[in-house]
């Protein structure tokens, strides 16, 4: 991913990522699709910059690819919590500052409080850009 576009990893390519993933596509953004699940990514690869197959809690791979290069990385992971947390605390470790978080209950809420993350959303993240 190398342009002078904005980068934007999106993690989770659940009903919601892929959305988000596919609207800042259209909105000329270069964004780097990444789920565990080859069939999640086999039905966005067209239409995002990149899309990976990855664990996005495991820092090995992750630093593989180069995660930290990106300009915005958000979470989109809603249902698995744990996941969510992990891939959030592994990308603060990784460097990254400009991180938003989707959240889907006031648990994972709270436990996102503690991380002093500033970007944390209940539902949906504007795309107006």
């Amino acid at each position: 991913m190398s342009s002078s576009k904005k980068s934007i990893a999106v993690l989770g390519m659940g009903q919601f990522g892929y959305q988000l993933a596919i609207s800042l596509t259209q909105k000329n953004f270069e964004v780097l699709a990444l789920d565990s699940d080859p069939e999640m990514i086999d039905e966005v690869k067209e239409l995002v910059s990149e899309a990976i197959i990855i664990d996005t809690t495991d820092e090995k791979a992750m630093r593989s690819i180069n995660i930290d290069t990106v300009d915005i990385a958000i979470v989109a992971i809603g249902s698995n919590v744990q996941s969510s947390l992990l891939s959030t605390a592994l990308l603060q470790r990784l460097g990254l500052v400009d991180i938003h978080v989707r959240h889907i209950n006031s648990l994972k809420q709270i436990t996102l409080a503690y991380t002093q993350l500033k970007n944390t959303y209940r539902e949906k993240i504007d795309t107006k850009s």
